[in-house]
């Protein structure tokens, strides 16, 4: 589609999905790819409905395609089990906050940054005083009328401390630290008050359980991992129980510091040393999201997230480069060395309003969300029903399913120089949507009689 809006370049990007105007006009012998997405309302009747789609010409000329959709007899629950988180500094420009977030509740996504900003002051004795008046409101919109799973502590967002090597980072007006790995004193103070009221503020709005803290992104230097280490200390001692989050996989110097890992490497053995002291582990798989990658890169997540036990998708940014005017080029990230990759940090695109318009790659990461949903809804019926045939049987084509797909997704050894095994999925999406058949009829005949 072309987007020839103020806040993009003109020209032909291959996977946004426009939201088509009732009528166009279509040359001769041009093609134009429709995409019907059909959401059915929760109390729905099991069963198969028709309808007819009808394209007229304005000539009278009309076409009509027979459409049949399958409604099944359970429900998706608002909030799935999987988290699915981007950085969206892009909700800047959007005059249509409403818009914003009902786009992102079709995927399930969670915003790292919010429009409206809290208000931080420190009085002269020190004390800190929080202005929530704004952001609780669009909170109330994000997570009580569109269900975002995920909140990120606002001033801090997704990127929250500087790396070591940017001594002259700041936050809340000061040096967040000595360019050694040191916190500075002014820093501790300030963050340790605005942790603790912030903290004390989510808890009273209902929201604690939903937010996380993040650390330095993707720390590679003793002095960085210095840093997530003074500044996991200072939530866990102002703000015990806040989750904490790394974009990293778990290392000897990390270890301790999060709850949450957010892992771009794939090394089971860590993962299960992770699962087994109460943490959590998330991915951001950025390959998959290349707009040159075959959709199955997408679609294959839901049943490998189930295979490793991972539990959420990260995007690194929604739409990055559309609001400097130099990057308005087109959906693609340069590296220093020149090299060009379409696609990464961008699964959106501008549109009207500042509200993002999807892409067809998003579209396949939903998909894959509920894949890993239906998976997951059997995994807790047959822990709930131990003696149930159906349900260990419904399991064990589970967990085949997750094999068949994804034979193989993992790292050796520890740390990035480690080979990699051979990566092995399935490529043919029929197979794909023929064991996710197989799953929606386990789970009707599981859940049959339970209301939805």
């Amino acid at each position: 589609s072309v987007y020839p809006g103020p806040e993009a370049a003109p020209g032909w990007y291959p996977d946004r999905l426009r939201t088509m105007p009732k009528s166009f006009t279509l040359k001769a012998k041009e093609c134009q790819a429709f995409w019907i997405t059909v959401k059915s309302p929760k109390n729905a009747p099991a069963g198969i409905y028709r309808t007819v789609a009808e394209v007229r010409a304005a000539d009278g000329a009309a076409l009509k395609i027979p459409l049949s959709i399958k409604v099944r007899g359970f429900s998706l629950p608002d909030e799935l089990t999987a988290v699915h988180t981007t950085a969206a500094d892009y909700i800047a420009v959007t005059t249509d906050l409403d818009g914003f977030y009902r786009i992102l509740s079709r995927y399930y996504l969670s915003s790292s940054h919010q429009k409206a900003e809290v208000g931080i002051s420190f009085a002269a004795d020190g004390s800190v005083k929080l202005d929530t008046a704004a952001w609780d409101r669009e909170m109330e919109l994000a997570v009580g009328k569109y269900h975002q799973k995920v909140i990120f502590i606002p001033a801090f967002g997704m990127y929250a401390i500087p790396k070591a090597s940017n001594g002259a980072g700041t936050r809340m007006g000061v040096r967040v630290s000595d360019g050694k790995g040191e916190l500075t004193p002014e820093f501790k103070d300030k963050f340790g008050k605005y942790i603790a009221a912030i903290a004390a503020h989510l808890k009273e709005k209902g929201w604690f359980e939903r937010a996380r803290m993040t650390l330095v992104d993707e720390p590679h230097t003793a002095a960085d991992f210095k840093l997530c280490r003074a500044v996991a200390e200072l939530v866990r001692q102002h703000a015990p129980g806040l989750k904490i989050m790394l974009t990293k996989w778990p290392t000897a110097e990390s270890i301790g510091c999060a709850d949450i890992w957010c892992i771009g490497a794939l090394q089971p053995g860590q993962v299960a040393k992770a699962l087994a002291r109460g943490e959590t582990v998330e991915e951001y798989p950025n390959w998959h999201m290349l707009i040159d990658r075959p959709s199955m890169d997408r679609r294959m997540l839901g049943f490998q997230m189930f295979k490793y036990h991972l539990s959420g998708v990260l995007h690194y940014a929604l739409c990055t480069g559309w609001r400097s005017p130099e990057g308005l080029v087109s959906p693609q990230l340069r590296y220093p060395d020149g090299r060009v990759i379409y696609g990464s940090g961008v699964v959106m695109y501008p549109g009207k309003n500042g509200v993002p318009e999807p892409s067809v790659r998003i579209d396949a990461v939903r998909d894959a969300l509920e894949d890993y949903e239906y998976l997951k809804m059997i995994e807790k019926i047959a822990a709930e029903r131990p003696a149930d045939p159906a349900a260990q049987e419904a399991l064990a084509y589970a967990k085949n399913a997750a094999d068949k797909l994804v034979p193989c997704y993992e790292a050796e050894g520890d740390g990035l120089k480690a080979p990699w095994k051979t990566l092995r999925w399935e490529l043919d999406w029929k197979v794909l949507l023929a064991y996710r058949r197989g799953l929606m009829d386990r789970l009707e005949q599981l859940t049959a009689g339970e209301g939805r």
